[in-house]
Order: structure tokens, then sequence, then C-alpha cells
């Protein structure tokens, strides 16, 4: 694979990556939508605020060394029952991870030269 390559298929990631954004458009709406308020789901502060302040979901994680609350994967795997606004928001950071990390990504890997990922 390192020297022969591996042939992507960019049109189909290009679609592909077109559904995910309607996927994640969809699952932030529904965040919003429990959430009762528009806000930024990357950003950690803003996310402990309405999950701890706003929600009141009780917080029994870790602090980070700011002493904010955290709101990272094992802290919502904690509070998975809880309220049903975290099922979306790991379905949106699954999501944008997909997205971002191998979907959009691949395309930029192409060697211009054989026109394969090595």
């Amino acid at each position: 694979m390192e020297y022969e390559g591996v042939a992507i298929d960019v049109p189909f990631l290009n679609e592909y990556s077109l559904q995910l954004e309607k996927e994640l458009k969809d699952v932030e709406e529904k965040v919003y939508e429990h959430a009762g308020v528009r806000f930024n789901i990357a950003s950690p502060k803003q996310l402990g605020d309405v999950l701890f302040e706003k929600l009141k979901i009780p917080f029994t994680g870790k602090r980070t060394a700011t002493g904010q609350t955290s709101t990272d994967a094992k802290t919502l795997d904690m509070l998975g029952d809880k309220h049903p606004i975290v099922q979306f928001l790991r379905d949106f950071r699954e999501l944008s991870k997909l997205k971002s990390t191998y979907i959009d990504a691949l395309p930029t890997l192409i060697n211009p030269k054989t026109g394969r990922v090595h």
C-alpha cells in the first residue's frame, strides 16, 4: 500500500461530505432544541454552561486544569441517560470527526503524480 497507493473515489467522498453536512445540521438543530438556546457546540466552556448550569444536569465528572467542568467523551458517557441532549452531542462529535478527519481530508492526501494515497 505504501508503494502502490490506494485509489480514492473523490466524487463519492465529496457527495458523502455533503450528506454528512446535512446530518450535522440536523443533529445540531436537535441539540439547540433540547438546550433551548443556540451556542457554540465545539466550545467546552459554552457546552458546560448549557449542560450543567442551564439544563441543571448533575456534574459528576472531572474538572479541567482551569477549573471548568469537563465535557470530554468520558464525561458525556457518564451523563448518557441523564438528558436526551447527550446522545445528540455524541452524534454531533462522531459525525464531525468522521467528516473532518477522513471524508474531507482523504482527497487532500492524494499524490498528484500517481493519483493515489500512499
